[in-house]
């Protein structure tokens, strides 16, 4: 039985989620530590380092959860398609591990929202210092399980 490590940027744009919900940090925090997010580093791991520095600890993480608690529903929408062939894939006896930066309780909503959450056997946030990826994209998620 083969296990397939996918980043969560491969089931929609993480990117996107991820600086929707570093403005939200910044808009609620704003008046107590300002935060200017388009000084943070673009990659989503660094950013967290950086959140860190900010916020002199890690409570932040909290809010972030919160966030996609409330707004992955909006933001986010199953591909009918992906999600097709993880099924496919899972019936077929393929294992499914998903890797994040994201701290654990956030990137298990962001799939959840997606539809994908079930269909994983393993999911690591940041807190699982998680491997590299072996697939990163959508492009190369659909490849690897046609």
């Amino acid at each position: 039985m083969s296990t397939l490590v996918v980043s969560d940027a491969a089931f929609a744009d993480a990117a996107g989620v991820w600086a929707a919900a570093v403005a939200h940090l910044a808009a609620k925090y704003g008046a107590i530590r300002p935060l200017a997010p388009d000084t943070l580093p673009a990659h989503r791991a660094a950013a967290i380092t950086a959140l860190d520095a900010w916020a002199g600890d890690g409570s932040w993480r909290t809010e972030v959860v919160r966030f996609y608690e409330a707004s992955a529903p909006v933001l986010l929408r199953p591909d009918p398609e992906l999600n097709g062939l993880l099924r496919r894939a899972r019936r077929d006896g393929r294992q499914l591990t998903i890797v994040s930066p994201l701290p654990r309780a956030a990137v298990e909503l962001y799939l959840a929202h997606l539809g994908v959450r079930r269909m994983a056997d393993t999911v690591l946030g940041e807190e699982d210092a998680p491997p590299a990826a072996a697939v990163g994209t959508r492009a190369e998620l659909v490849a690897a399980l046609s």
